[in-house]
C-alpha cells in the first residue's frame, strides 16, 4: 500500500509538472529592440509594426523620442503569443523587413537595421539592363530571387499605414460634425429651458436632480441650480428647420399681471429680451401694465399701479421688421414711490 500510494503521488506530481510547464510555455512574451538607420544612428517617432504570418497586423507602435538628445529608437511590443511572426518598417527610402520567432522567452532583436531600398534598386536595374540584351549561350538559368519580395511589403505597408489614418480621419469628421450640429442648433441636444425667478433663462440638458438642486450640462459647462429659484422647466422640441423664428407678420404679445404682495406697485412693466442668435446678441422691447390710477404727492397720476391683490393687463406689439430671433425672456420690473 506505501508504494502505490507513492506511485500515485509521484504519477500526480508529474503531470502536474507538465501541465504547469505547458501552460508557462504559452504565456505571451514580448518583443523588444532599437531601429537604426544604415550609419548606425537611432530612428526615433517612426511606426514599426509587427505582421502575423498571413501578413495581418497583429500590433503596431512608434520608436521612443530621444532624451535631452540622447538614445531614443526603442520599441517593444508587449504580450505577443508564441509564434512566428515578421517587424515591419520604414523611414524615408530606408525599410525593414525581418522574421521574428517567439517561444519561450522574451524576445530582444538589439539593434534592427533600415536597409536604403535606393541601392537595391539600382541592382535590379543593372540586373533588368543585362538580361535585356538576351542571355549568352553559356548563362545560367535565371532563379527568382525571394528577397525581391520587398517591393510587395513596402506597398502593403503604406497601404495600412494610408488605412489606419483614414479610419481616424472619418472619427475625427463624424466628432466635427456632431459639435457643428450642436453649435448651429443647441435646442437639438440642450432642449431644457429653465426658467428663473430672476427673469433669466439657462438651456441645457438636465444630468441630475434631486429633491433640492438641478445638474445641468450647458454650452458653457455644469451648472448646479437650487430647485427654489427655478420657476418651471420648458421642454423644447426645435429642430433645425425651426432654429430661427422668423416673423411672416406682426407679432401681440398680452398676458395679466397679479400683484400678489402687501404692498402698492407703481409703473408695473415687462421687459421682453428677444435672442436674436446663439452668439450672444440680444434685443428688449417694453411694455407697461395697463393697472389702475393713483395720484402721487407730486400731482402726477399714473395708470400702471397695482394694489395688493389687482390684476393687470398687458400687451406688447412686435412690428414685422423687428427680425428673427431664436428665443425670449420676460422680466416683471416696478416701483414704489410716495
Amino acid at each position: 500500500m506505501a508504494k502505490r500510494s507513492i506511485f500515485k503521488h509521484s504519477f500526480i506530481t508529474m503531470i502536474c509538472a507538465l501541465f504547469a510547464t505547458t501552460l508557462f510555455a504559452q504565456d505571451p512574451k514580448n518583443i523588444s529592440g532599437t531601429l537604426v538607420d544604415a550609419d548606425g544612428n537611432n530612428v526615433v517617432q517612426t511606426t514599426i509594426l509587427l505582421l502575423g504570418e498571413d501578413k495581418t497586423e497583429v500590433q503596431r507602435t512608434e520608436t521612443s523620442k530621444k532624451l535631452l538628445g540622447r538614445g531614443g529608437g526603442k520599441f517593444e511590443f508587449k504580450k505577443v503569443m508564441p509564434g512566428n511572426y515578421r517587424v515591419e518598417a520604414q523611414s524615408g527610402d530606408a525599410n525593414v523587413d525581418m522574421p521574428v520567432s517567439v517561444g519561450d522567452d522574451n524576445v530582444k532583436l538589439g539593434d534592427v537595421p533600415l536597409t536604403s531600398t535606393a541601392s537595391t534598386d539600382s541592382q535590379v536595374s543593372d540586373a533588368d539592363t543585362t538580361t535585356s540584351e538576351g542571355p549568352g549561350p553559356n548563362a545560367p538559368e535565371f532563379t527568382p530571387d525571394p528577397g525581391k519580395d520587398y517591393i510587395l511589403n513596402e506597398l502593403s505597408f503604406e497601404i495600412k499605414k494610408m488605412t489606419a489614418e483614414l479610419k481616424y480621419l472619418n472619427e475625427e469628421l463624424e466628432n466635427l460634425k456632431a459639435l457643428s450640429k450642436m453649435w448651429v442648433n443647441p435646442l437639438a441636444i440642450y432642449s431644457k429651458e429653465i426658467i428663473m425667478k430672476n427673469g433669466s433663462a439657462v438651456f441645457g440638458k438636465v444630468v441630475y436632480q434631486d429633491e433640492e438642486s438641478l445638474k445641468v450640462e450647458t454650452l458653457v459647462g455644469y451648472l448646479i441650480i437650487n430647485r427654489r429659484d427655478v420657476v418651471r422647466i420648458v421642454d423644447n422640441v426645435v429642430t433645425e428647420e425651426q432654429a430661427e423664428y422668423v416673423p411672416e407678420q406682426d407679432i401681440v404679445f398680452n398676458g395679466e399681471i397679479k400683484n400678489i404682495g402687501g404692498r402698492r406697485s407703481d409703473f408695473v412693466k415687462v421687459d421682453f429680451v428677444f435672442r436674436k442668435n446663439w452668439s450672444g446678441e440680444t434685443k428688449t422691447l417694453t411694455t407697461f401694465v395697463r393697472g389702475g390710477y393713483h395720484t402721487f404727492d407730486s400731482g402726477i397720476t399714473t395708470d400702471a399701479t397695482l394694489l395688493p391683490g389687482a390684476t393687470g393687463a398687458f400687451e406688447l406689439y412686435v412690428p414685422h421688421d423687428f427680425g428673427s430671433f431664436i428665443g425670449y425672456s420676460y422680466v416683471i420690473d416696478w416701483e414704489e414711490y410716495e
